[in-house]
């Protein structure tokens, strides 16, 4: 009685783990390794601070403030920053770059016009969808 138990409960048990392992060991992926070059951890540090600038100059009281008398709320401004490209994430950090220490409102609101510019164009060309009233081109 004993092995007509184990029979009936084994064999099926036992066709069931073959498939698990079956299953478990197709899963598995060999692990790549490969060299990083010394120019493209560069290039991700560049960008990873570039990005902290345009990030960091949108934080700002005053910056914000000029958004806003736009009508850009500060809210779309850090969902733009982010899906912002790598390339255009380094032009705005070059134009940056490029402005006076201390400089005057209308700087500021020149490179806010610029990047609600480049947003805008982004949002006609339909790679993003921020501004509600902005129909893409189809």
């Amino acid at each position: 009685m004993r092995k007509q138990i184990i029979r009936y409960i084994g064999k099926p048990l036992c066709l069931f783990l073959v498939l698990c392992f079956l299953t478990v060991d197709v899963g598995i992926r060999s692990a790549q390794a490969g060299m990083i070059s010394t120019e493209s951890v560069l290039a991700a540090q560049t960008n990873h601070a570039a990005r902290s600038q345009v990030v960091d100059f949108f934080a700002r009281e005053d910056v914000q403030q000029v958004m806003m008398s736009q009508g850009v709320a500060a809210d779309e401004v850090a969902a733009r920053v982010a899906s912002l490209s790598d390339a255009e994430i380094m032009q705005i950090a070059a134009e940056l770059d490029q402005l006076p220490a201390g400089a005057s409102l209308g700087t500021v609101v020149g490179a806010v016009l610029f990047i609600f510019v480049v947003l805008l164009i982004t949002d006609i060309l339909g790679y993003t969808k921020v501004f509600t009233f902005v129909q893409p081109i189809r």
